[in-house]
C-alpha cells in the first residue's frame, strides 16, 4: 500500500514542553515590533496633518527621529511586558494562555498599555521641550501623537497589522502542506524549489513555532529523500522529526 504522508500525520505527537515561554517571548517581541511600527507612522501622519511650514515640519521630524532609537524602543519594551503582565493580573489568568499574538495584543492592551506608550513617547521626547523656541509646536505634536495611540484609528493599525502577521502564517502552512503533496508525488524538482522557499521564508514568520518547526522537518526529510531517492521509512520520519 502507497505510503501516503501529511504534514499533521509528521507532526502529531510532537510535544512543545518548555516552549511555552519561548513562544510567548517571540509572540511579544513580535507585537511590539508591530506597535513600534504602528507609533512611528501615526507620529508621521501627525505632522503632516500639521498645519505649519516645511521648516517646522522638518523640526517635528527630528523629534520624531527620538522615536527610532535604542531609549525608545527598550522603554516600549518595557510597557509591552509591564502592560502583559499587569493584564494576566487583572483578567487573573495564567501566563501559559498567551502563546499566540493575538491574546498577546488582547491582554496587553487590558493591561495598559497605550499609558505605557504614552509614558515612553513623554520619556524621550522632553528634552525638546525644554529652552526651545518651538516647544509650544512640538508640544502640540507630541499630545496629538498621544490622542493617536488613544485612538480607534490605533487599535485598527494594530488589528490589521496582526492579520497581516496571521495571514503570513497561514500563508506558509499551506506552503508547507504543498510539500508533503509534492513528496507524496515524489516530484524532486517542485519538492526542492520549495523547501528552498520555506527555508528562506521562515523568516517571515519567526514568531510561530509551529511553522519553525515544520520547516526543521521539511529540510530534513528533503535532504534524505534526495540521498534515498525514494520515500522515507517510518524510523527514517520519526527521526526528521525529532532532529
Amino acid at each position: 500500500m502507497e505510503q501516503t504522508i501529511e504534514l499533521k500525520n509528521v507532526t502529531r505527537g510532537i510535544e512543545l514542553n518548555n516552549n511555552i515561554d519561548v513562544a510567548l517571548n517571540k509572540s511579544q517581541r513580535t507585537f511590539t515590533n508591530l506597535t513600534h511600527d504602528v507609533v512611528s507612522k501615526g507620529a508621521d501622519y501627525v505632522i503632516r496633518a500639521m498645519p505649519v511650514n516645511d521648516h517646522i515640519k522638518n523640526i517635528l521630524m527630528d523629534v520624531k527621529k527620538s522615536f527610532e532609537t535604542k531609549d525608545f524602543k527598550q522603554v516600549l519594551k518595557t510597557a509591552v511586558s509591564s502592560s502583559i503582565n499587569e493584564g494576566l493580573n487583572l483578567l487573573n489568568i495564567p501566563r501559559n494562555v498567551i502563546r499566540d499574538i493575538t491574546k498577546v495584543k488582547d491582554i496587553a492592551m487590558k493591561g495598559g498599555l497605550r499609558e505605557g506608550i504614552s509614558a515612553a513617547i513623554d520619556i524621550v521626547t522632553h528634552k525638546y521641550l525644554k529652552n526651545n523656541i518651538f516647544s509650544n509646536l512640538i508640544k502640540d505634536f507630541i499630545n496629538k501623537t498621544k490622542d493617536f495611540i488613544f485612538s480607534k484609528q490605533f487599535q485598527t493599525k494594530i488589528d490589521s497589522g496582526i492579520q497581516n502577521i496571521l495571514d503570513k502564517v497561514e500563508k506558509y502552512k499551506e506552503k508547507c502542506n504543498k510539500w508533503f503533496e509534492y513528496y507524496n508525488k515524489l516530484d524532486f524538482e517542485n519538492m526542492n524549489s520549495l523547501a528552498k522557499t520555506l527555508n528562506v521564508e521562515r523568516r517571515k514568520v519567526s514568531n510561530d513555532l509551529d511553522c519553525l518547526k515544520q520547516n526543521s522537518i521539511i529540510q530534513n526529510m528533503n535532504q534524505l529523500v534526495n540521498v534515498k531517492k525514494d520515500k522515507l521509512s517510518k524510523i527514517q520520519l520519526q527521526i526528521c522529526s525529532n532532529l
